[in-house]
């Protein structure tokens, strides 16, 4: 078994089969673990546009949120760490 995490929502797309990818969610009342293969109702769209595009609901992050951890990282590079 390979248990792993990405936020690179392109690598979903290269794998082969979508009842192997599990979406996390975190909500006021805990955290929710269900599979891509019983969300998705519509076939032939892409993983990453559906993660991307926030069909499945709480799986794309804020702008604010992506904006914010940009500016951080470019700091950090900035510094040279």
């Amino acid at each position: 078994m390979l248990i792993f995490s990405t936020h690179d929502a392109d690598f979903l797309d290269r794998l082969e089969r979508i009842d192997d990818i599990y979406i996390t969610r975190c909500d006021g009342s805990g955290i929710s673990v269900s599979p891509v293969s019983f969300e998705l109702d519509q076939k032939g769209l892409k993983v990453s546009e559906v993660i991307r595009s926030d069909y499945l609901t709480g799986t794309a992050p804020s702008y604010e949120a992506l904006m914010k951890l940009k500016k951080k990282y470019l700091s950090m590079i900035g510094e040279g760490l």
